[in-house]
């Protein structure tokens, strides 16, 4: 392999953090006969099976690292695929089952683990659900019908960083884990849903604001 390639030239925070400590692994595994879906299939079958044990064992600190482990491989196998151009729709069907899995079974039993109100348990993985809806069927299409997307000033400032600005999936991890380890983990279903939708807001705000007299045409 001449050249490492990311998955996306811009990443969020802790993503960006996860795929420099796992570059020389991923360039390992481009020279082995290892493949995105091996990982990806890891994380489903045995990785999400230890997180709902972990929490229902109340294993707080060993959940933790499961949660991170399970974010880093999911990162490891997107990374892995473009740079052995193993991109494939089976793939991302993969995929896309075992993060479903993993942000509603996993947290549900994270849940469980803390002791957070199931009401509660429940409308935090409704958010996020919700929020993907939103990003993927209006935000998006909305975005491809601009001329050029404008972001506000703190964004583009990040973004000249090669930083995306903003609550992700990773982040979202990495509050879990950090809450995990404190007394106050149940706190993990308030701070995450209301980071989804202020960024949420904050997306729509710079859509339909900023963006405003920036149509195609």
């Amino acid at each position: 392999m001449s050249e490492f390639i990311m998955k996306r030239k811009d990443n969020y925070w802790w993503e960006v953090t996860l795929v420099k400590l796992g570059k020389p692994f991923i360039i390992f595994l481009t020279h082995t006969s290892v493949t995105p879906n091996m990982i990806t299939l890891i994380n489903l079958i045995i990785m999400l099976p230890l997180i709902c044990l972990m929490a229902w064992e109340k294993s707080f600190f060993a959940l933790a690292l499961m949660v991170q482990i399970y974010m880093f491989l999911d990162i490891v196998d997107g990374n892995l695929a473009r740079n052995k151009h193993m991109q494939s729709e089976l793939g991302k069907k993969l995929d896309v089952i075992s993060d479903t899995l993993f942000y509603t079974v996993g947290y549900f039993f994270i849940g469980l683990g803390v002791e957070a109100p199931i009401g509660v348990v429940l409308m935090a993985i409704l958010v996020q659900h919700f929020y993907g809806m939103i990003a993927t069927y209006y935000i998006v299409p909305k975005i491809r019908k601009l001329e050029v997307f404008k972001h506000t000033r703190l964004k583009k400032f990040f973004i000249d960083r090669d930083i995306l600005f903003g609550m992700d999936a990773s982040l979202e991890t990495l509050i879990t884990s950090v809450l995990l380890l404190t007394s106050i983990r149940k706190y993990i279903y308030i701070v995450c849903p209301v980071l989804w939708m202020l960024d949420l807001i904050y997306r729509l705000y710079e859509l339909n604001w900023v963006n405003r007299y920036n149509v195609k045409g």
